[in-house]
């Protein structure tokens, strides 16, 4: 037994020197990665965007940076081709997978001056090194980031309309895209189809009553129904009136200008709401 023992303590001892003696993996430069954990083997593609879980000190000890503290994980484009003179923090995150936990140091001025590209602040003594702590959480593609986002705003803008409509006592007809409509005078008109040229008078305003555009006092505005010659709220609820009709429309920010908004008038993520009607069908010369 106590033969055993012994032969069991040597086994461990040797595996603990063979593990002293096994290199950290390195990036071209000699930037040894020590990795805390292995992520799940998926290598981000080029031009998917990354998100990364990060903190990094001086030698002094003194936090610079920490996502923990700004909100969460900071999202990057992973673009290699960018990268290539982007600095030895690059060349950490080229190595790395999803999932991948690691930890590293590099020359102060590398990641200021090449990285950031910014001048060395002066609370960083020159020469010194900066401690990584980093995580690769997640990469997804830049279309399946713009509907995740889509997807949380409709949920804010759908919020944000019932509640104003609630509280102004107005009782809308919701569509599966999230418009809301209330007809103000019916008519017994011809519907308009996609390709027909509408005519429409209209007054665009923001929920709190700003006014951006009106076509009174002027022609009413023509265009060609279902082309997406204008924004995807208008092309949907035209298609709901007969000519001769009115209408109110509350158009989220996903079926009118988006996160771009659109001038000085209309922000960001801004909720229209337009009093139209409709005018005039013209059906196509070839029809």
């Amino acid at each position: 037994m106590n033969a055993l023992i012994r032969a069991s303590k040597m086994a461990f001892i040797g595996i603990l020197l063979v593990a002293s003696c096994q290199q950290l993996p390195e990036t071209k430069s000699g930037i040894e990665i020590n990795f805390i954990r292995t992520g799940n083997g998926v290598n981000p593609n080029h031009g998917e965007i990354i998100s990364l879980n990060m903190a990094y000190t001086s030698e002094n000890g003194s936090v610079l940076f920490d996502t923990r503290k700004v909100g969460g994980p900071v999202q990057i484009m992973f673009d290699t081709t960018q990268w290539k003179h982007g600095g030895m923090l690059y060349e950490v995150l080229e190595l790395l997978e999803v999932g991948d936990s690691v930890q590293f140091s590099i020359p102060a001025e590398n990641l200021y001056e090449v990285s950031f590209q910014q001048p060395l602040p002066d609370s960083i003594e020159s020469g010194s090194e900066i401690s990584f702590n980093l995580g690769l959480q997640e990469s997804v593609s830049q279309e399946v980031l713009r509907l995740e986002r889509e997807s949380e705003r409709a949920k804010i803008d759908a919020n944000i309309l019932d509640n104003y409509l609630t509280e102004s006592g107005i009782d809308a007809i919701v569509t599966n895209s999230g418009l809301r409509y209330v007809i103000t005078k019916s008519s017994k008109g011809e519907i308009p189809s996609i390709g027909d040229r509408v005519s429409v008078h209209y007054e665009g305003t923001l929920l709190n009553g700003n006014v951006f555009d009106s076509s009174y006092g002027k022609s009413p505005f023509s265009f060609d129904l279902g082309y997406g010659s204008v924004i995807k709220g208008w092309d949907e609820g035209i298609a709901l009136l007969s000519k001769g009709s009115k209408a109110t429309l509350y158009i989220p920010s996903s079926l009118g200008y988006g996160e771009r908004g659109s001038g000085r008038d209309i922000p960001p993520n801004a909720i229209l709401k337009f009093d139209v009607e409709l005018v005039d069908i013209k059906k196509p010369a070839n029809k």
